[in-house]
């Protein structure tokens, strides 16, 4: 095997440390998706409840709630839990049916147990869950990792057996 150059071992590094980095964050998600499913409840109701059109056409089921804590009214929006970098995705994309059974499920008036953050009152879900796409970053880290690694071992076998060539060869 030929040897690997300095240069081209950089994106080994890379590799690994971000294969780390996306281990770590993965690890942070899912304890974070784990710990919302033990939050405490409290009483809520469903104040608003409607199949929403996107720009582009697409629905979402837009469910808002109220909870009282505190003497305070919070309100919020969220079902389930979307943790680390699925906040990007907030909402679930449906069919017009799809989005409309959903709401279904959520009449106005509703009265529910609402799971909040103790430490932050303002963060509630309906359906506290956990949530596995928090996996997707912890798995991808690891392949990072253990690649860069293989990568690493066999350049650097290579390089030993490159080197007792140079030695038998006089070269």
């Amino acid at each position: 095997m030929p040897a690997i150059a300095l240069k081209d071992k950089r994106w080994i590094y890379t590799s690994v440390l971000g294969g780390g980095l996306l281990f770590l964050l993965g690890i942070r998600d899912l304890g974070a998706s784990y710990s919302a499913t033990l939050w405490p409840f409290t009483p809520g109701r469903v104040v608003r409840a409607a199949a929403v059109a996107s720009a582009t056409g697409e629905h979402y089921p837009l469910i808002e709630y109220e909870y009282i804590l505190g003497g305070r009214v919070h309100r919020s929006s969220r079902i389930q839990n979307s943790i680390g970098i699925f906040r990007l995705w907030p909402r679930q994309i449906h069919s017009r049916a799809e989005a409309d059974s959903a709401t279904a499920k959520y009449p106005v008036g509703r009265e529910m147990r609402v799971a909040y953050n103790p430490g932050d009152t303002d963060q509630a879900w309906l359906e506290p869950r956990v949530n596995w796409f928090a996996l997707i970053p912890l798995l991808a880290g690891v392949v990072f990792i253990v690649g860069g690694l293989v990568v690493s071992r066999r350049s650097s076998t290579g390089n030993r057996q490159t080197g007792e060539n140079q030695l038998r060869t006089g070269e």
